[in-house]
């Protein structure tokens, strides 16, 4: 049996606490205090220097600069806790733990903001409609809302992510339109994260499950002679660059700083400007950008293995 209840879920605190001042709009406000923080202090230093302006005048620019420069630094903090505490609970258990006893705790608990986002919605829409909980139709569509990044994986399949859901939006008796399919395709959004050793049950676990489960969305992709391997594949490609972006924001972490290289090798063999002008270092080049992760073609793969 699954357990899920997403209002008692700490992830649904940070749903509702996104509509706060503070919290929904950081980002717009602390841009907008750091162009006016900008603009003050130019003021200030132009008339400053020179002397353009009179001491009161200056005084009140200094102001101005000080007062907008601690809104900017107040909405910049309120962002980042946001983004790295609220948006990411602690979890009493991992969430392979939760895989192997499902019925012992809440599965809302293991999903990621995203995935908290679009369900809310289409949990929301099912209430309004007297339902208990939404069938993957609704899932699939609010998974789709909102979320341009996802436009990377339907490019690739050459579909439009806006026509998926106009689809979805227009079909009055989805194909699946029972509501039981819902804890089919949590059980298997919890199944994927579980095998790929993630922490919580991301937005792309969520589509892959829908694009098992969902037979509206399976007739879209066979309609378009598109596989669902092809579909997993390109999904877990946006999922790894993801991932790969938000690790080299952490440029203090041991292996980001590794790749920056040293001055050593420069200083044990000298500078070899004609060997580098006609070769090329793959040592240094792996060094610096890792190896990259191949995305499916599995079979592929095990045949140049036994070649």
């Amino acid at each position: 049996m699954v357990n899920f209840n997403l209002r008692n879920a700490a992830i649904y605190k940070a749903l509702v606490l996104e509509k706060n001042l503070l919290f929904g709009f950081a980002k717009l406000l602390k841009n907008i205090f750091f162009i006016l923080f900008l603009l003050s202090f130019s003021l200030f230093v132009y008339g400053f220097l020179p002397s353009n302006f009179g001491k009161q005048t200056l005084s009140q620019l200094l102001g101005l600069t000080t007062i907008f420069l601690v809104l900017d630094a107040e909405f910049w903090l309120g962002e980042k806790f946001f983004n790295s505490k609220l948006k990411k609970p602690k979890l009493a258990v991992s969430l392979k733990e939760a895989f192997l006893n499902p019925e012992k705790y809440n599965l809302a608990e293991f999903l990621s903001f995203e995935s908290a986002k679009a369900l809310s919605k289409a949990f929301k829409l099912a209430k309004s409609k007297g339902l208990d909980e939404p069938n993957s139709s609704l899932v699939l569509y609010f998974a789709l809302l909102d979320n341009p990044k996802l436009d990377f994986v339907f490019f690739r399949l050459l579909l439009d992510r806006k026509n998926v859901q106009k689809l979805l939006n227009e079909e009055q008796k989805p194909i699946d339109g029972s509501a039981s399919d819902f804890k089919e395709v949590i059980s298997e959004s919890l199944k994927i994260a579980a095998a790929l050793s993630k922490e919580r049950i991301e937005l792309s676990d969520l589509l892959i499950s829908l694009a098992r489960n969902n037979l509206l969305f399976k007739k879209i992709l066979i309609d378009n002679n598109i596989r669902e391997e092809n579909f997993e594949d390109i999904v877990w490609w946006l999922d790894y660059l993801g991932s790969k972006l938000e690790d080299k924001k952490k440029w203090w972490q041991y292996h980001n700083l590794i790749k920056r290289g040293s001055l050593a090798k420069e200083w044990m063999s000298g500078y070899t400007i004609t060997l580098d002008g006609f070769s090329l270092d793959w040592s240094e080049v792996l060094k610096r950008r890792g190896f990259p992760e191949v995305v499916g073609h599995k079979s592929e793969l095990e045949q140049m293995e036994r070649i």
